[in-house]
């Protein structure tokens, strides 16, 4: 294989600052502040302005090519953008690879494990997951853990330059495969209910107006999704809790928990076209509208809401005509949402972005605000590798044993810890696991992988490094996410769904925190 020179860069110099008094006897704690507020910044970033650009996106990609085929890449690209910029910022700064691509090993193994573990202890009730759902996520999971492995193994090595082609675009045939797979079971999966099928439609509805106020075919507190969030699986912003009245002409959704508070989305009954119901949750279903909206509803009384919905639909075979112009009109919804926001450690950073990002400021504004995320995101992605060099010398413990452990937890894989939390809060437990294997498989397959195919294309035919993981990372890290899975495979054969309680929820986390201090022990013992 090509040997490969590197140059000495600022970071090298940067590293070889002796250590103070004052960062070895509590001044690292600044270092972990910091990395906290570009973990929160990173998260706020990707909930708030990513997601919904992606998914604006998303929704163009559909009405330009009249499939939805594109939609899980699209909406994965934005929620794993984080690591994409960390492992392009690896191939920058080679020497220091290793530390970079822990990061998103780090990311990956807390997308699975904490996404499944906290949201089920958090969880009501015990969480079930359609099986055919479970599977597919796990094994195309477990192909990722074991083709990033083997490449991995074999940067340091002077194998035949070939191979580490070869499993660079297999990881893009796989993850290929796999967007296919999504494809097909969310076809198959959702069914189309129309004003003249499905239903039984010959039982009257009592739509008689007291006093000139009509009544109220259904009223309820339950979750709704922003049209904003529409295509993504889960995100802490893509669900809240509001009233909402059914009337025969009119469904309302007001805009708090409270029945006399004023509303917030009003949606004709004249414009629902059809209503999809899906058949692997039994809560949900959307509404979708004649100008090509999507509004997600999640309801323990799902079948009443979709029966009477499906009784007072006039018709489902007109349509207006929608330009891409129109679909990317920039959208009130999401703000409306959240300006209740309380001040608190993260103010400043949040301040940061709405003072520079135009989110939904413009028409076009999309655009600039997606390259102003992407800036801040590169910026936070080379802090957190910067501070993991410098902690390194301070704890005298390999920069990728920490970048994989606290600075991973603390910076960009906090994300993961705040959606889990409210996931579980939310009863969303299902959703929110499928997203967290969804996340790790972009993050094996394409975040590690991408890079590598442009760097040995387009700038230098060479896929060696010279720095060489720290001993235990990798099997600690994806080794055992690699055998938690079989684990739970294997369990999940014997089952119609699979049910995930608090006792396995609970075992997770330990596992996680027993992963989290073994793989600091070693070297800790071994620099003594």
């Amino acid at each position: 294989m090509i040997s490969q020179q590197i140059s000495q860069t600022w970071l090298d110099l940067f590293n070889e600052v002796p250590i103070s008094l004052f960062e070895k006897y509590g001044g690292f704690i600044i270092y972990f502040y910091i990395i906290f507020q570009c973990g929160y910044g990173t998260h706020y970033l990707v909930d708030r302005y990513i997601i919904p650009i992606f998914n604006k996106y998303s929704i163009l990609c559909n009405y330009v090519f009249k499939t939805n085929y594109f939609t899980p890449l699209i909406i994965q690209i934005g929620s794993c953008l984080p690591e994409l910029c960390i492992g392009i910022l690896g191939l920058i700064f080679m020497k220091y690879y290793t530390t970079s691509t822990s990061l998103i090993i780090g990311s990956s193994f807390e997308s699975v494990v904490i996404m499944t573990g906290l949201s089920i202890i958090l969880s009501h009730d015990f969480i079930e997951i359609a099986k055919i759902n479970f599977i597919r996520e796990a094994l195309i999971l477990l192909i990722s853990i074991l083709f990033y492995y083997i490449f991995a193994k074999s940067l340091n090595s002077q194998d035949d330059l070939k191979f580490g082609k070869i499993l660079l675009w297999l990881s893009i045939g796989v993850y290929l495969f796999y967007i296919l797979a999504i494809y097909l079971t969310n076809k198959l999966s959702k069914e189309i209910i129309i004003s003249n099928g499905f239903l039984n439609n010959t039982t009257p509805l009592n739509i008689i107006e007291n006093n000139g106020i009509p009544n109220k075919l259904h009223s309820e507190l339950q979750l709704f999704k922003s049209p904003d969030y529409s295509n993504v699986s889960y995100s802490s912003s893509q669900w809240s809790e509001h009233w909402t009245d059914l009337y025969f002409d009119e469904l309302i959704i007001r805009k708090d928990r409270s029945p006399h508070s004023p509303p917030l989305i009003s949606i004709n009954i004249n414009d629902i076209i059809y209503i999809i119901s899906d058949n692997l949750d039994n809560k949900l279903f959307d509404i979708y509208t004649i100008d090509h909206k999507q509004f997600g509803f999640r309801s323990s009384r799902r079948i009443e809401w979709v029966e009477s919905l499906n009784k007072i639909i006039v018709s489902n075979s007109f349509n207006i005509d929608i330009t891409c112009k129109d679909l990317l009109c920039e959208n009130q919804i999401t703000e409306s949402l959240f300006n209740d926001f309380v001040s608190n450690i993260f103010y400043p950073i949040i301040k940061l972005f709405k003072i520079t990002i135009p989110f939904k400021l413009f028409k076009g504004s999309s655009l600039i605000s997606i390259i102003l995320s992407l800036s801040y995101l590169s910026i936070f992605g080379f802090i957190e590798i910067l501070l993991s060099i410098r902690l390194q010398k301070i704890f005298n413990l390999p920069s990728d044993v920490l970048a994989v452990s606290i600075v991973s937890i603390l910076g960009n894989g906090m994300r993961h810890f705040i959606n889990a939390w409210n996931a579980g809060r939310m009863n969303c437990g299902n959703l929110a696991i499928i997203q967290g294997y969804s996340q790790s498989i972009f993050m094996l397959l394409i975040s590690s992988s991408f890079p590598w195919l442009v760097f040995i294309y387009l700038i230098k035919p060479v896929l060696s490094i010279s720095s060489t993981f720290s001993p235990n990372v990798l099997e600690f890290s994806i080794g055992s996410l690699f055998f938690l899975i079989i684990i739970h495979l294997l369990l999940s054969f014997n089952n119609t769904n699979v049910a995930i309680g608090k006792k396995f929820g609970f075992t997770l986390l330990m596992i996680f925190i027993f992963l989290f201090v073994l793989v600091l022990i070693p070297p800790f013992l071994l620099s003594f």
